[in-house]
Protein backbone atom coordinates (compact mmCIF):
# COMPACT_ATOMS: atom_id res chain seq x y z
CA UNK A 1 0.00 0.00 0.00
CA UNK A 2 1.17 3.53 -0.81
CA UNK A 3 2.72 5.04 2.34
CA UNK A 4 0.97 8.42 2.00
CA UNK A 5 -2.36 6.66 1.49
CA UNK A 6 -1.76 4.56 4.59
CA UNK A 7 -1.02 7.71 6.64
CA UNK A 8 -4.43 9.12 5.70
CA UNK A 9 -6.32 5.82 5.80
CA UNK A 10 -5.42 4.85 9.37
CA UNK A 11 -6.88 7.95 11.11
CA UNK A 12 -9.92 7.78 8.80
CA UNK A 13 -10.53 4.16 9.81
CA UNK A 14 -10.10 5.03 13.48
CA UNK A 15 -12.41 8.01 13.11
CA UNK A 16 -15.02 5.82 11.43
CA UNK A 17 -14.89 3.34 14.32
CA UNK A 18 -15.15 6.10 16.93
CA UNK A 19 -18.07 7.73 15.11
CA UNK A 20 -19.64 4.34 14.43
CA UNK A 21 -19.32 3.43 18.10
CA UNK A 22 -21.07 6.57 19.29
CA UNK A 23 -23.70 6.38 16.56
CA UNK A 24 -24.49 2.77 17.42
CA UNK A 25 -24.67 3.55 21.14
CA UNK A 26 -27.12 6.37 20.45
CA UNK A 27 -29.13 4.27 17.99
CA UNK A 28 -29.38 1.45 20.55
CA UNK A 29 -30.63 3.91 23.18
CA UNK A 30 -33.13 5.50 20.76
CA UNK A 31 -34.44 2.11 19.66
CA UNK A 32 -35.73 1.55 23.18
CA UNK A 33 -37.25 5.02 23.74
CA UNK A 34 -40.60 4.10 22.05
CA UNK A 35 -40.77 0.99 24.25
CA UNK A 36 -39.83 2.71 27.52
CA UNK A 37 -42.17 5.68 27.04
CA UNK A 38 -45.05 3.24 26.51
CA UNK A 39 -44.38 0.64 29.23
CA UNK A 40 -43.43 3.20 31.91
CA UNK A 41 -45.54 5.95 33.37
CA UNK A 42 -44.27 9.51 33.03
CA UNK A 43 -43.61 9.50 36.78
CA UNK A 44 -41.43 6.36 36.53
CA UNK A 45 -39.61 7.69 33.46
CA UNK A 46 -38.98 10.96 35.29
CA UNK A 47 -37.47 9.10 38.27
CA UNK A 48 -35.13 7.18 35.93
CA UNK A 49 -34.14 10.42 34.21
CA UNK A 50 -33.41 12.04 37.59
CA UNK A 51 -31.38 8.99 38.68
CA UNK A 52 -29.34 9.19 35.44
CA UNK A 53 -28.54 12.84 36.18
CA UNK A 54 -27.45 11.95 39.72
CA UNK A 55 -25.15 9.18 38.41
CA UNK A 56 -23.57 11.68 35.99
CA UNK A 57 -22.72 13.99 38.88
CA UNK A 58 -21.46 11.15 41.09
CA UNK A 59 -19.27 9.94 38.22
CA UNK A 60 -17.18 13.08 38.60
CA UNK A 61 -16.89 12.75 42.37
CA UNK A 62 -16.14 9.01 42.73
CA UNK A 63 -13.29 9.21 40.24
CA UNK A 64 -12.10 12.72 41.22
CA UNK A 65 -11.65 13.31 37.48
CA UNK A 66 -8.53 11.14 37.33
CA UNK A 67 -9.65 9.83 33.94
CA UNK A 68 -9.11 13.37 32.62
CA UNK A 69 -5.38 13.03 33.40
CA UNK A 70 -4.86 10.42 30.69
CA UNK A 71 -3.43 13.17 28.50
CA UNK A 72 -0.56 13.40 31.05
CA UNK A 73 0.19 9.69 30.70
CA UNK A 74 0.99 10.11 27.01
CA UNK A 75 2.35 13.66 27.15
CA UNK A 76 4.56 13.72 30.26
CA UNK A 77 5.00 9.99 31.10
CA UNK A 78 4.94 8.36 27.70
CA UNK A 79 7.54 5.72 28.62
CA UNK A 80 5.83 5.00 31.95
CA UNK A 81 2.22 5.23 30.83
CA UNK A 82 1.19 1.78 32.13
CA UNK A 83 2.74 2.45 35.53
CA UNK A 84 1.02 5.83 35.64
CA UNK A 85 -2.42 4.37 34.81
CA UNK A 86 -2.09 1.56 37.36
CA UNK A 87 -1.02 4.06 40.02
CA UNK A 88 -3.96 6.43 39.50
CA UNK A 89 -6.32 3.45 39.34
CA UNK A 90 -5.06 2.40 42.77
CA UNK A 91 -5.58 5.97 44.01
CA UNK A 92 -9.13 6.14 42.65
CA UNK A 93 -10.01 2.76 44.20
CA UNK A 94 -8.88 3.95 47.65
CA UNK A 95 -10.86 7.17 47.24
CA UNK A 96 -14.01 5.30 46.11
CA UNK A 97 -13.93 2.98 49.14
CA UNK A 98 -13.63 5.96 51.51
CA UNK A 99 -16.36 7.90 49.69
CA UNK A 100 -18.67 4.88 49.72
CA UNK A 101 -18.25 4.39 53.49
CA UNK A 102 -18.95 8.07 54.16
CA UNK A 103 -22.05 7.87 51.94
CA UNK A 104 -23.35 4.82 53.84
CA UNK A 105 -22.95 6.65 57.16
CA UNK A 106 -24.53 9.82 55.79
CA UNK A 107 -27.54 7.97 54.31
CA UNK A 108 -28.22 6.29 57.65
CA UNK A 109 -29.03 9.73 59.14
CA UNK A 110 -31.29 11.10 56.40
CA UNK A 111 -34.57 10.04 54.84
CA UNK A 112 -35.27 10.10 51.12
CA UNK A 113 -38.51 9.45 49.24
CA UNK A 114 -36.95 6.70 47.11
CA UNK A 115 -35.35 3.43 48.33
CA UNK A 116 -31.90 3.96 49.86
CA UNK A 117 -30.59 1.04 47.81
CA UNK A 118 -30.71 3.38 44.80
CA UNK A 119 -28.00 5.52 46.40
CA UNK A 120 -25.64 2.55 46.62
CA UNK A 121 -26.51 1.41 43.10
CA UNK A 122 -25.83 4.95 41.88
CA UNK A 123 -22.39 4.97 43.53
CA UNK A 124 -21.32 1.65 42.00
CA UNK A 125 -22.90 2.64 38.68
CA UNK A 126 -20.92 5.89 38.69
CA UNK A 127 -17.65 4.12 39.56
CA UNK A 128 -18.29 1.63 36.74
CA UNK A 129 -18.72 4.54 34.33
CA UNK A 130 -15.47 6.05 35.61
CA UNK A 131 -13.57 2.78 34.99
CA UNK A 132 -15.14 2.54 31.55
CA UNK A 133 -13.99 6.09 30.76
CA UNK A 134 -10.46 5.36 32.03
CA UNK A 135 -10.27 2.21 29.94
CA UNK A 136 -11.64 3.90 26.81
CA UNK A 137 -9.28 6.87 27.21
CA UNK A 138 -6.35 4.46 27.30
CA UNK A 139 -7.60 2.82 24.08
CA UNK A 140 -7.92 6.22 22.38
CA UNK A 141 -4.30 7.17 23.03
CA UNK A 142 -3.17 3.66 22.04
CA UNK A 143 -5.12 4.17 18.77
CA UNK A 144 -6.96 0.89 19.44
CA UNK A 145 -10.24 1.93 17.85
CA UNK A 146 -11.55 -1.61 17.32
CA UNK A 147 -11.44 -2.63 21.01
CA UNK A 148 -12.90 0.81 21.86
CA UNK A 149 -15.79 0.07 19.49
CA UNK A 150 -16.50 -3.38 20.94
CA UNK A 151 -16.29 -2.21 24.56
CA UNK A 152 -18.41 0.91 24.16
CA UNK A 153 -21.15 -0.70 22.06
CA UNK A 154 -21.16 -3.90 24.11
CA UNK A 155 -21.70 -2.14 27.45
CA UNK A 156 -24.40 0.11 26.00
CA UNK A 157 -26.30 -2.77 24.39
CA UNK A 158 -26.16 -4.97 27.49
CA UNK A 159 -27.23 -2.19 29.89
CA UNK A 160 -30.10 -0.92 27.73
CA UNK A 161 -31.46 -4.32 26.68
CA UNK A 162 -31.22 -5.90 30.15
CA UNK A 163 -32.77 -2.92 31.94
CA UNK A 164 -35.62 -2.64 29.41
CA UNK A 165 -36.35 -6.38 29.65
CA UNK A 166 -36.46 -6.23 33.45
CA UNK A 167 -38.65 -3.13 33.29
CA UNK A 168 -41.07 -4.83 30.86
CA UNK A 169 -41.38 -7.94 33.05
CA UNK A 170 -42.05 -5.96 36.24
CA UNK A 171 -45.65 -5.38 37.31
CA UNK A 172 -44.98 -2.48 39.69
CA UNK A 173 -42.14 -0.06 40.44
CA UNK A 174 -40.82 -0.37 36.89
CA UNK A 175 -38.32 2.40 37.52
CA UNK A 176 -36.54 0.21 40.08
CA UNK A 177 -36.07 -2.65 37.63
CA UNK A 178 -34.88 -0.24 34.92
CA UNK A 179 -32.26 1.18 37.29
CA UNK A 180 -31.21 -2.22 38.68
CA UNK A 181 -30.76 -3.69 35.20
CA UNK A 182 -28.64 -0.81 33.92
CA UNK A 183 -26.53 -0.52 37.08
CA UNK A 184 -25.76 -4.25 37.25
CA UNK A 185 -23.97 -4.15 33.87
CA UNK A 186 -21.63 -1.38 35.02
CA UNK A 187 -21.04 -3.10 38.37
CA UNK A 188 -20.05 -6.36 36.63
CA UNK A 189 -17.84 -4.41 34.20
CA UNK A 190 -16.07 -2.55 37.01
CA UNK A 191 -15.36 -5.80 38.89
CA UNK A 192 -14.12 -7.47 35.68
CA UNK A 193 -11.84 -4.62 34.62
CA UNK A 194 -10.36 -4.34 38.13
CA UNK A 195 -9.69 -8.09 38.20
CA UNK A 196 -7.98 -7.98 34.78
CA UNK A 197 -5.84 -4.95 35.60
CA UNK A 198 -4.83 -6.28 39.02
CA UNK A 199 -3.51 -9.42 37.32
CA UNK A 200 -1.61 -7.36 34.72
CA UNK A 201 -0.18 -4.54 36.85
CA UNK A 202 1.30 -3.94 40.28
CA UNK A 203 -0.78 -1.40 42.16
CA UNK A 204 1.76 0.69 44.00
CA UNK A 205 1.98 4.16 45.48
CA UNK A 206 4.03 6.53 43.33
CA UNK A 207 4.40 10.01 44.75
CA UNK A 208 5.44 11.54 41.43
CA UNK A 209 2.39 10.16 39.61
CA UNK A 210 -0.09 10.94 42.37
CA UNK A 211 1.17 14.49 42.84
CA UNK A 212 1.04 15.24 39.12
CA UNK A 213 -2.37 13.58 38.68
CA UNK A 214 -3.98 15.31 41.66
CA UNK A 215 -2.57 18.72 40.71
CA UNK A 216 -4.38 18.29 37.38
CA UNK A 217 -7.51 16.41 38.47
CA UNK A 218 -8.55 18.27 41.63
CA UNK A 219 -9.10 21.61 39.85
CA UNK A 220 -10.64 19.58 37.04
CA UNK A 221 -13.16 18.10 39.51
CA UNK A 222 -14.67 21.56 39.94
CA UNK A 223 -14.76 21.97 36.18
CA UNK A 224 -16.32 18.55 35.57
CA UNK A 225 -18.79 18.86 38.45
CA UNK A 226 -19.81 22.31 37.22
CA UNK A 227 -20.12 20.97 33.69
CA UNK A 228 -22.38 18.16 34.82
CA UNK A 229 -24.41 20.59 36.93
CA UNK A 230 -24.68 22.71 33.81
CA UNK A 231 -25.93 19.71 31.82
CA UNK A 232 -27.90 17.76 34.43
CA UNK A 233 -29.16 20.22 37.05
CA UNK A 234 -32.19 21.00 34.87
CA UNK A 235 -33.69 17.55 35.41
CA UNK A 236 -32.91 17.51 39.12
CA UNK A 237 -34.46 20.95 39.63
CA UNK A 238 -37.49 20.23 37.44
CA UNK A 239 -38.13 17.09 39.52
CA UNK A 240 -37.81 19.07 42.77
CA UNK A 241 -39.85 22.13 41.71
CA UNK A 242 -42.50 20.76 39.32
CA UNK A 243 -42.47 16.96 39.41
CA UNK A 244 -41.23 13.80 37.70
CA UNK A 245 -43.77 14.04 34.82
CA UNK A 246 -42.21 17.25 33.49
CA UNK A 247 -38.76 15.71 33.98
CA UNK A 248 -39.85 12.77 31.81
CA UNK A 249 -40.84 15.10 28.95
CA UNK A 250 -37.63 17.10 29.29
CA UNK A 251 -35.56 13.89 29.45
CA UNK A 252 -37.06 12.46 26.24
CA UNK A 253 -36.63 15.71 24.28
CA UNK A 254 -33.14 16.08 25.71
CA UNK A 255 -32.29 12.60 24.38
CA UNK A 256 -33.36 13.60 20.86
CA UNK A 257 -31.66 16.99 21.14
CA UNK A 258 -28.40 15.39 22.19
CA UNK A 259 -28.05 13.35 18.96
CA UNK A 260 -25.20 15.67 17.85
CA UNK A 261 -23.36 14.82 21.07
CA UNK A 262 -22.49 11.36 19.79
CA UNK A 263 -20.63 13.03 16.92
CA UNK A 264 -19.07 15.55 19.30
CA UNK A 265 -17.79 12.71 21.47
CA UNK A 266 -16.39 10.85 18.45
CA UNK A 267 -14.82 14.09 17.21
CA UNK A 268 -13.13 14.64 20.58
CA UNK A 269 -11.74 11.09 20.53
CA UNK A 270 -10.03 11.73 17.19
CA UNK A 271 -9.33 15.46 17.62
CA UNK A 272 -7.59 15.25 21.03
CA UNK A 273 -4.68 12.94 20.10
CA UNK A 274 -4.42 14.62 16.66
CA UNK A 275 -4.09 18.07 18.21
CA UNK A 276 -1.62 16.92 20.86
CA UNK A 277 0.64 15.55 18.10
CA UNK A 278 0.30 18.68 15.95
CA UNK A 279 0.81 21.07 18.86
CA UNK A 280 3.90 19.18 19.95
CA UNK A 281 5.31 19.76 16.45
CA UNK A 282 3.82 23.31 16.29
CA UNK A 283 1.83 22.64 13.11
CA UNK A 284 -0.91 25.10 14.05
CA UNK A 285 -2.20 25.71 10.52
CA UNK A 286 -3.17 22.04 10.24
CA UNK A 287 -5.18 22.28 13.47
CA UNK A 288 -6.81 25.52 12.30
CA UNK A 289 -8.03 23.95 9.05
CA UNK A 290 -9.36 20.79 10.74
CA UNK A 291 -11.05 22.86 13.47
CA UNK A 292 -12.96 25.05 11.01
CA UNK A 293 -14.23 22.19 8.85
CA UNK A 294 -15.19 20.21 11.95
CA UNK A 295 -17.25 23.10 13.35
CA UNK A 296 -18.81 23.71 9.94
CA UNK A 297 -19.74 20.04 9.58
CA UNK A 298 -21.23 19.96 13.07
CA UNK A 299 -23.28 23.10 12.34
CA UNK A 300 -24.76 21.46 9.22
CA UNK A 301 -25.64 18.35 11.23
CA UNK A 302 -27.29 20.52 13.92
CA UNK A 303 -29.20 22.46 11.24
CA UNK A 304 -30.55 19.24 9.72
CA UNK A 305 -31.72 17.97 13.12
CA UNK A 306 -33.34 21.34 13.89
CA UNK A 307 -35.33 21.19 10.67
CA UNK A 308 -36.23 17.49 10.53
CA UNK A 309 -36.39 16.05 14.05
CA UNK A 310 -39.87 17.22 15.27
CA UNK A 311 -41.54 14.55 13.13
CA UNK A 312 -39.28 11.83 14.54
CA UNK A 313 -40.31 12.79 18.07
CA UNK A 314 -43.96 12.43 17.05
CA UNK A 315 -43.15 9.06 15.50
CA UNK A 316 -41.19 7.61 18.43
CA UNK A 317 -43.10 8.91 21.47
CA UNK A 318 -46.70 9.01 22.74
CA UNK A 319 -48.65 12.23 22.19
CA UNK A 320 -48.23 13.26 25.84
CA UNK A 321 -44.53 14.01 25.10
CA UNK A 322 -45.15 16.21 22.03
CA UNK A 323 -45.66 19.30 24.18
CA UNK A 324 -41.88 19.33 24.65
CA UNK A 325 -40.99 19.70 20.94
CA UNK A 326 -40.31 23.49 21.22
CA UNK A 327 -37.51 22.65 23.68
CA UNK A 328 -35.51 21.13 20.82
CA UNK A 329 -34.16 24.49 19.64
CA UNK A 330 -32.45 25.60 22.91
CA UNK A 331 -31.25 22.04 23.62
CA UNK A 332 -29.67 21.67 20.16
CA UNK A 333 -28.10 25.12 20.34
CA UNK A 334 -26.66 24.14 23.73
CA UNK A 335 -25.13 21.05 22.10
CA UNK A 336 -23.64 23.27 19.39
CA UNK A 337 -22.07 25.56 22.02
CA UNK A 338 -20.64 22.52 23.76
CA UNK A 339 -19.02 21.31 20.54
CA UNK A 340 -17.27 24.65 19.98
CA UNK A 341 -16.26 24.67 23.63
CA UNK A 342 -14.41 21.33 23.12
CA UNK A 343 -11.96 23.07 20.78
CA UNK A 344 -11.07 25.70 23.37
CA UNK A 345 -10.96 23.35 26.37
CA UNK A 346 -8.38 21.10 24.71
CA UNK A 347 -5.92 24.00 24.65
CA UNK A 348 -6.52 24.74 28.33
CA UNK A 349 -5.81 21.10 29.15
CA UNK A 350 -2.74 21.00 26.89
CA UNK A 351 -1.21 24.07 28.55
CA UNK A 352 -2.29 22.74 31.98
CA UNK A 353 -4.49 25.78 32.74
CA UNK A 354 -7.05 23.71 34.60
CA UNK A 355 -7.80 26.45 37.16
CA UNK A 356 -8.89 28.80 34.38
CA UNK A 357 -10.89 25.94 32.89
CA UNK A 358 -12.71 25.42 36.19
CA UNK A 359 -13.50 29.09 36.80
CA UNK A 360 -15.36 29.49 33.50
CA UNK A 361 -17.43 26.35 34.05
CA UNK A 362 -18.21 27.14 37.71
CA UNK A 363 -19.46 30.63 36.78
CA UNK A 364 -21.70 29.11 34.08
CA UNK A 365 -23.07 26.49 36.48
CA UNK A 366 -23.93 29.17 39.06
CA UNK A 367 -25.67 31.22 36.36
CA UNK A 368 -27.63 28.14 35.24
CA UNK A 369 -28.82 27.20 38.74
CA UNK A 370 -29.74 30.81 39.57
CA UNK A 371 -31.75 31.25 36.36
CA UNK A 372 -33.40 27.84 36.85
CA UNK A 373 -34.63 28.91 40.29
CA UNK A 374 -36.14 32.03 38.74
CA UNK A 375 -37.68 30.62 35.55
CA UNK A 376 -38.65 26.97 36.20
CA UNK A 377 -41.53 27.87 38.58
CA UNK A 378 -43.04 30.17 35.91
CA UNK A 379 -42.09 28.59 32.56
CA UNK A 380 -41.51 24.95 33.50
CA UNK A 381 -39.17 22.68 31.55
CA UNK A 382 -38.83 24.98 28.53
CA UNK A 383 -37.55 27.71 30.87
CA UNK A 384 -34.85 25.30 32.04
CA UNK A 385 -33.86 24.58 28.43
CA UNK A 386 -33.34 28.27 27.65
CA UNK A 387 -31.49 29.03 30.89
CA UNK A 388 -29.06 26.21 30.08
CA UNK A 389 -28.50 27.71 26.63
CA UNK A 390 -27.71 31.11 28.17
CA UNK A 391 -25.27 29.50 30.62
CA UNK A 392 -23.54 27.53 27.86
CA UNK A 393 -23.13 30.63 25.70
CA UNK A 394 -21.42 32.34 28.66
CA UNK A 395 -19.28 29.23 29.26
CA UNK A 396 -18.20 28.98 25.60
CA UNK A 397 -17.36 32.69 25.41
CA UNK A 398 -15.22 32.53 28.57
CA UNK A 399 -13.32 29.50 27.29
CA UNK A 400 -12.86 31.26 23.94
CA UNK A 401 -11.24 34.23 25.71
CA UNK A 402 -8.86 31.93 27.60
CA UNK A 403 -7.96 29.87 24.50
CA UNK A 404 -7.31 33.04 22.47
CA UNK A 405 -4.80 34.19 25.07
CA UNK A 406 -3.08 30.79 25.17
CA UNK A 407 -2.77 30.16 21.43
CA UNK A 408 -4.90 31.93 18.84
CA UNK A 409 -3.13 30.20 15.93
CA UNK A 410 -5.20 27.01 16.18
CA UNK A 411 -8.58 28.56 15.24
CA UNK A 412 -10.10 31.54 13.45
CA UNK A 413 -12.61 33.60 15.45
CA UNK A 414 -13.98 35.12 12.25
CA UNK A 415 -14.68 31.76 10.64
CA UNK A 416 -16.37 30.51 13.80
CA UNK A 417 -18.63 33.59 13.87
CA UNK A 418 -19.78 32.90 10.28
CA UNK A 419 -20.83 29.42 11.36
CA UNK A 420 -22.58 30.79 14.48
CA UNK A 421 -24.64 33.24 12.38
CA UNK A 422 -25.64 30.37 10.07
CA UNK A 423 -26.92 28.20 12.93
CA UNK A 424 -28.80 31.14 14.51
CA UNK A 425 -30.53 31.77 11.17
CA UNK A 426 -31.55 28.10 10.84
CA UNK A 427 -32.87 28.13 14.43
CA UNK A 428 -35.12 31.11 13.66
CA UNK A 429 -36.36 29.44 10.47
CA UNK A 430 -37.05 26.19 12.35
CA UNK A 431 -39.01 28.05 15.04
CA UNK A 432 -41.11 30.02 12.55
CA UNK A 433 -41.88 26.92 10.46
CA UNK A 434 -42.52 24.50 13.33
CA UNK A 435 -46.06 23.84 12.07
CA UNK A 436 -45.14 24.05 8.35
CA UNK A 437 -43.82 20.53 7.97
CA UNK A 438 -43.44 20.38 4.17
CA UNK A 439 -41.66 23.73 3.82
CA UNK A 440 -39.35 22.91 6.75
CA UNK A 441 -38.40 19.56 5.20
CA UNK A 442 -37.80 21.14 1.78
CA UNK A 443 -35.36 23.61 3.38
CA UNK A 444 -33.72 20.73 5.27
CA UNK A 445 -33.23 18.72 2.07
CA UNK A 446 -31.84 21.77 0.24
CA UNK A 447 -29.36 22.45 3.06
CA UNK A 448 -28.30 18.79 2.90
CA UNK A 449 -27.77 18.80 -0.87
CA UNK A 450 -25.90 22.11 -0.75
CA UNK A 451 -23.62 20.77 1.97
CA UNK A 452 -22.98 17.60 -0.04
CA UNK A 453 -22.14 19.72 -3.09
CA UNK A 454 -19.61 21.76 -1.06
CA UNK A 455 -18.00 18.57 0.28
CA UNK A 456 -17.59 17.14 -3.22
CA UNK A 457 -16.25 20.43 -4.54
CA UNK A 458 -13.71 20.75 -1.73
Amino acid sequence: MNKSLEIWLRPCMSGALYVGSNVLCSVISFMFIPILTRIMSQNDYGIVSTYTSAVSLLYVVVGISLDSTMILAYKDFKEESDDYISSILYLSLIWFILFFLVSVIFCSFIKIKLPQSLVFFALFHAFGRYLQSLFLQKLIFLRNAFVYFITNVGITFLSVSLSTTMCYMADTNKYLFKIWGESSVYIVFSISILFILIKQWNFVYNKKFWKKALSFSLPHVFHSASLYILNQSDRLMISAIIGFEQTAIYGVIFSFGMIPQMFASAFSNVYAPYCVDKMNSQKYSDIKRVTFFSILGFSILTAEILLLSPEFIRLFTPQSYWIGIPMLIPILLSAFCEFIYLVFVLQEKYYNKVAMLSIATIVSAIVNISLNMLFIPYFGAIGAAYTTLIAKIICTFMHFCVAKRLNSKTFSAQQIMYVVFFIIFISIVSHLLLDRVLLRWVIGVLVGFFSLFLCIKK
